[in-house]
């Protein structure tokens, strides 16, 4: 398959998954009027919202460290100031306009480069931060489908029956990634060598990308009422959730990650709490760090 055919295929999966969110989303809330949804937003008490702050803060922080590490990893030394304001502005753009390489790849283009670092410089730095990212999400994943074949997984269809072999598969990738890691060694991907920070770098990145999915999470978490869901059921939840809404391609996966948070986790939370709770961590999360 060629680079365009692959590219036109991901654009109408992306679309398909658009399509049927905005519809799942639009058929929920047009169950209830504005009133209850207001009632919802108001029933939200200030220290959760206190709270939701607080954990986009840390998140924000943790994010900070993600491209403190590339940056090390590179060799190059900057003020966390700069390393703070290039990382904050990059992830609020791109968690707000989707597209990251696009948008906040560019954004760090820009402030790195007034910073000294050269376009190569710059394009390592990208790379480490996707891969810290790419990593967390397939291990938080391939966690939750080897771990919980029901619940989450017994909501969508062709994960409840298969769910542990991606699963495997995933946690199988992150294995040999850290072997990769611990091994100094480079592998050819279409005639390209491929090689992996060193495994101290690679330790890091798990934790990271770990307590930044976490945080990320507990932001909307902070914001529903009490459930005996447990927070590994939850994040895991969340990590799909987002990971559907980057695959969608739309603005802050508005409509994707709104639906499918709301299917995974209905068993836990009412419509009007998770419609409530979206909203504000819409707010929070999103608009607040513009």
């Amino acid at each position: 398959m060629d680079l365009p055919v692959k590219k036109r295929a991901v654009q109408l999966i992306g679309l398909a998954i658009t399509a049927f969110a905005v519809y799942f989303l639009h058929k929920e809330i047009s169950q209830y009027s504005f009133a209850e949804i207001r009632g919802a937003v108001a029933d939200i008490p200030y220290w959760r919202l206190l709270l939701a702050l607080l954990f986009t803060a840390v998140n924000y922080a943790i994010l900070t460290l993600n491209d403190g590490l590339a940056l090390k990893y590179i060799g190059k030394k900057l003020h966390w100031a700069k390393i703070g304001f290039a990382s904050f502005v990059s992830n609020a753009i791109s968690f707000n306009l989707g597209m990251s390489v696009l948008t906040g790849g560019s954004a760090r283009y820009g402030i790195y480069s007034a910073y000294g670092l050269s376009v190569s410089e710059t394009a390592k730095v990208l790379g480490f931060c996707d891969l810290t990212i790419g990593l967390g999400s397939a291990g938080i994943l391939g966690l939750l489908l080897l771990s919980e074949p029901a619940g989450t997984i017994a909501r969508i269809p062709l994960l409840k029956e298969w769910g542990k072999i991606p699963g495997f598969l995933l946690l199988l990738f992150v294995f040999f990634a850290a072997l990769l890691s611990w091994s100094g060694k480079s592998i050819k991907v279409k005639g390209e060598d491929i090689s992996l920070p060193p495994l101290k770098y690679f330790i890091a990145q798990i934790m990271i990308s770990g307590a930044d999915y976490f945080c990320a999470s507990m932001v909307l978490f902070s914001l529903l009422p009490g459930s005996d869901i447990s927070i590994f059921h939850y994040t895991g939840c969340y990590v799909i959730s987002v990971l559907l809404g980057g695959m969608s391609q739309v603005p802050g996966g508005l409509g994707v990650l709104d639906s499918t948070l709301m299917v995974t986790l209905s068993p836990w939370y009412s419509g009007t709490e998770m419609i409530g709770a979206l909203l504000l961590y819409r707010v929070v999360y999103y608009l607040f760090p513009l």
